[in-house]
């Protein structure tokens, strides 16, 4: 995938935030990962629950 290639490629430290979805953590698995617990309010009444995936070089 396209993503991991530029990561791959990045010279200096990154740190990256996206939805935590199987087929994320299999593209981006050569990278440091963690999963994170947050509520998304934006446009929301009611908060939704959701987990992000946060991707590291450092």
């Amino acid at each position: 995938m396209a993503v991991a290639e530029i990561l791959g490629k990045i010279k200096g430290k990154f740190l990256l935030s996206i939805n935590d979805h199987p087929e994320m953590r299999e593209v981006l698995k050569r990278f440091r990962r963690r999963s994170v617990s947050l509520s998304y309010t934006v446009g929301k009444r009611q908060p939704t629950k959701a987990r992000e995936l946060l991707i590291q070089s450092y």
